[in-house]
């Protein structure tokens, strides 16, 4: 990445009416040899508000405060060493003069951090640990990825500090103007890092907003990769500094690839579950019980029904088959609307591991059937 603190140490933006004005990579000083940098202070503040936003949804989603200490243990250390790790090894091959001592290659307080690679390790590192915690994997994925989003609007701010990740020159109205101490010399680009933190930031709110509609497990996280995989691929076209294979960009072309894969599966989830519903758990009240589902026609008797997500609907009596011993206890129960505002605060079953999962069927597709 080349420099550009090197030439200019002034940021400003004249169509917006703000003017030029100094700005450092060090945010405070510990010490005269340990200097805290903005570029990460702001990734390490992006860290904690998706830790937080993931506190916030855990109860929605049924898991609980230590689910999201542990995985977020798992995914935030591989996901620091995948983000340099990609950027390394794509940077390399671009411009190996960068690299010429092992200090370079962890000198990540200079920038160079790639998302992509930070997203596949961080996945990685989060699934193991989900299987160890024997957690499903999908409603997690649902659960923290909007704060994800959020953490990369506020992690490119970094960039900003760094006067990088920033566009070819342009007039724009949002322009970003980078000039010396003189004033001498300058140039004015587009402000990348700008353009994608405002794009994720209005898909973090989207993406709040339609988590009380989410219709199937895995559709957050799809929606996050396919509405980040769209921005990227038009802003990663106005950079100067992209990763290169030849001429192709990549991180633009694996935006792309994201984009068409993660909005396929959205279609064939939508498709495949257009008339399968959910239960999340069994809310007992005295010698009632109450199950929430949405199905004008009743519950599929042939869908393996996921506790994760939470709907209800008009009274109907169905039966509730609970597995002890290898034996079917089977009772029909009623289903109120009532029902959804109380299972909100209380919910009997734990939703965090699929063996809680209770099959929920049709009473009357099992008269049909006999």
């Amino acid at each position: 990445m080349f420099d550009f603190t090197a030439l200019y140490d002034k940021v400003g933006f004249p169509g917006l009416g703000i003017k030029d004005f100094s700005i450092s990579e060090i945010a405070f000083s510990i010490t005269e040899n340990i200097q805290i940098r903005w570029y990460a202070l702001c990734i390490v503040l992006g860290m904690i508000a998706a830790v937080t936003y993931a506190f916030i949804r855990a109860k929605r989603y049924g898991f609980i405060f230590d689910d999201i200490i542990d995985i977020a243990f798992f995914a935030i250390i591989p996901g620091i060493i995948g983000a340099r790790l990609y950027y390394v090894i794509f940077d390399y091959f671009e411009r190996p003069e960068n690299y010429t001592s092992l200090l370079d290659i962890f000198a990540i307080w200079r920038g160079g951090l790639a998302i992509y690679g930070g997203l596949i390790f961080g996945i990685i590192g989060a699934i193991v640990g989900l299987k160890v915690k024997k957690i499903r994997i999908l409603p997690f994925l649902d659960c923290a990825f909007p704060g994800v989003m959020l953490a990369q609007a506020m992690g490119r701010w970094g960039n900003f500090f760094n006067m990088e990740a920033h566009g070819d020159e342009t007039s724009i109205f949002c322009r970003m103007r980078l000039s010396s101490e003189s004033g001498l010399s300058f140039i004015e680009v587009h402000p990348t890092f700008l353009y994608e933190s405002l794009w994720n930031l209005v898909g973090f709110i989207a993406l709040v907003l339609l988590t009380k509609k989410r219709k199937f497990d895995g559709q957050i996280f799809l929606m996050s990769v396919a509405w980040y995989g769209l921005g990227r691929s038009l802003i990663e076209g106005l950079r100067t500094d992209s990763l290169m294979i030849g001429s192709v960009r990549v991180s633009q072309a694996l935006a792309i690839i994201l984009l068409v894969a993660s909005l396929t599966l959205l279609i064939v989830m939508f498709i495949t579950t257009k008339k399968r519903h959910v239960a999340r758990c069994i809310y007992e009240q005295g010698s009632k019980k109450y199950i929430p589902y949405e199905c004008e026609d009743g519950l599929d008797p042939d869908y393996d029904y996921d506790i994760s997500l939470l709907y209800t609907k008009k009274e109907k009596n169905i039966t509730v088959k609970n597995k002890t011993d290898n034996k079917e206890e089977i009772s029909e129960i009623p289903v109120t609307e009532s029902a959804s505002e109380e299972i909100n605060d209380d919910c009997a079953a734990d939703p965090r591991k699929s063996e809680n999962v209770d099959t929920v069927t049709d009473a009357s597709s099992d008269e049909e059937a006999n």
